[in-house]
């Protein structure tokens, strides 16, 4: 690990280091901590999410290097393969304004042949092609009303006992002309400047909710569940969602399975006695921070394995809410509400629900369009409204939408 302080590094602004994170897919922003990831990569497959804890303890030798960072979407469904991405190179900026420490992992001399030799960093500057103004027209995927029979049939389900809570999902697909990731992570990062921002691989999102987080022998987690709109009174919103017996029932399933699930793993383990409002945006969210402490044993990947998917994104009881969901959303979930982050050789990292994200084809199309796709779910228990958990599907999506349109 080398600090740059004296190279073009720590000159690169907050706007540069989305620009290249925009370029390689490889960029994780919250704050207190950036990472970009440069220097062309070393793709990593692996086939589930158990085969991707064997993977993290074998990701780093001494030919990559072991002070590097390897950054992964993983796909809502544990079966599903997905990626690794280990760059040469990573650009790690920790702290904030004047107190901001930016250093470089990995080859030196990829990041300087980057930035060029003499402070120069316009190469950074139109890594996206835009040709103009961002037009698109987002369509759903499912018929609405369709959806809401869904809902509506999920709710009934609940009077033969065998679930409390499945969490469905639905998309939006558009064409988009005009597409610059840059820009969408920047508006992103305004909007929502407490959340996950990141464009790793396909998946770029701005997660409010994290899923888990280990330095040292440090766990902590930030489960969401239970939402409403912030609208023109967030005060008076916020308290009605505090006084929702249905939102409050549906985190308290959350958090109680998260405490359970981080047993075996954790040497201590507890969370707040109640739920704190978190705002994301046009969003209020009901949240609770898990803190504990880690076995020796176990890594970041070795938690993320054991918590996905929660109830906040699949539902209760676990197996049975992901049948479920397997049988009747009509969607292919991809890496929408899949763990997205990063981990490193110590077995450090931070883990987002990959939840306010789009998937972006590979490789801006200025002509025709670049395929996007936005997704958005919502947990329905008993006495779930369609029509309101449609709503609230809108809210949610309204996030990315309007980042694409920037």
């Amino acid at each position: 690990m080398l600090g740059v302080s004296n190279t073009t590094a720590s000159n690169l602004s907050d706007s540069d280091l989305a620009r290249l994170g925009a370029a390689t897919s490889m960029y994780w922003s919250r704050p207190g901590l950036t990472l970009v990831g440069l220097g062309g990569t070393d793709a990593v497959e692996y086939i589930s999410i158990d085969h991707l804890v064997e993977i993290s303890k074998s990701c780093f030798n001494d030919e990559i290097g072991s002070d590097l960072i390897a950054f992964t979407a993983a796909p809502f469904d544990r079966d599903e393969h997905g990626w690794v991405l280990i760059p040469k190179a990573v650009i790690r900026r920790t702290g904030t304004g004047s107190d901001a420490v930016t250093e470089v992992l990995g080859n030196v001399e990829i990041v300087e042949s980057i930035l060029g030799a003499s402070n120069d960093t316009e190469v950074s500057k139109d890594s996206e092609n835009s040709d103009g103004a961002v037009k698109a027209e987002f369509v759903s995927d499912l018929d609405p009303d369709v959806w809401k029979e869904t809902v509506a049939a999920a709710v009934d389900e609940f009077k033969t006992g065998g679930l409390n809570k499945v969490v469905l999902a639905r998309s939006l697909s558009a064409k988009v002309k005009g597409l610059n990731i840059h820009k969408v992570l920047e508006a992103l990062s305004s909007t929502t400047p407490l959340s996950y921002t990141f464009a790793i691989d396909t998946l770029v999102g701005s997660s409010p909710e994290l899923l888990i987080s280990k330095f040292g022998n440090d766990v902590a987690a930030h489960p969401l569940a239970g939402t409403t709109k912030a609208g023109d009174d967030p005060e008076t919103n916020g308290n009605a969602l505090i006084a929702s017996t249905k939102d409050q029932w549906e985190h308290r399933i959350t958090i109680e399975w998260f405490l359970d699930s981080l047993l075996d793993y954790c040497s201590f383990i507890d969370a707040e006695p109640e739920p704190t409002l978190v705002r994301a945006g046009n969003l209020l969210h009901l949240g609770t921070k898990v803190l504990g402490k880690s076995r020796d044993i176990y890594s970041v990947v070795d938690l993320v394995a054991a918590l996905h998917p929660t109830p906040a994104v699949g539902g209760s009881p676990q197996k049975e809410a992901i049948e479920y969901i397997a049988e009747h959303e009509q969607l292919n979930r991809r890496c929408y509400a899949g763990p997205v982050g990063w981990f490193d050789a110590k077995g450090d990292g931070e883990f987002a629900v990959g939840i306010r994200s789009a998937h972006i084809d590979q490789g801006i199309d200025p002509k025709n369009g670049t395929h996007v796709t936005v997704y958005a779910g919502v947990g329905v228990v008993e006495g779930s409204d369609p029509e309101l958990e449609l709503a609230e599907t809108e809210a949610k999506l309204k996030l990315m939408i309007e980042a694409l349109a920037t």
